[in-house]
């Protein structure tokens, strides 16, 4: 009994030891995520801001450019508090741009990282249907195309 309670006690450690270390690694992934999260919303808000005072500076030199402010006036046009319009229309271009860039972006990588993922995961681990092996390079991917396909499909 002394040789299974020595295993049983050094499997216990080895355990200990894993699980210190994989959240010592968790730790170490979860600061490094709050700090590109943090900057990625510095970088986000710094070029919204530039983006923004540049824009609606151009266009209300354009609106103020030769007197079109005053001809406005004149021609029965005018539009009211036209420079708090350019400025909440700008402001709300940019959001929207951004926003939808950043999207694209995110939505781009995470599709590269999770498919290469997938491929490595699909090219070790070969497709069991039934008593049948199968070696199909990448299933899993195309697994989840089908499946994002068809969940697209259902849903329009």
């Amino acid at each position: 009994m002394t040789g299974t309670q020595t295993s049983s006690t050094r499997c216990r450690r080895r355990t200990c030891l894993v699980f210190w270390r994989q959240l010592i690694l968790f730790a170490v992934i979860g600061a490094a995520f709050m700090l590109v999260s943090v900057y990625q919303l510095y970088l986000n808000q710094w070029l919204q801001i530039r983006w923004r005072r540049w824009m609606t500076h151009t266009y209300l030199d354009r609106w103020l450019t030769n007197g079109v402010h005053y001809r406005m006036r004149l021609k029965g046009d005018a539009a009211d508090n036209p420079d708090q319009r350019i400025a909440d229309d700008v402001a709300m271009f940019i959001d929207q741009t951004l926003s939808l860039g950043i999207g694209l972006l995110s939505a781009v990588t995470m599709l590269a990282s999770f498919g290469a993922i997938l491929w490595g995961i699909s090219s070790q681990v070969p497709l069991v249907i039934g008593n049948h092996e199968f070696a199909v390079p990448g299933y899993l991917v195309w697994i989840a195309a089908a499946f994002a396909l068809m969940a697209t499909m259902g849903a329009h």
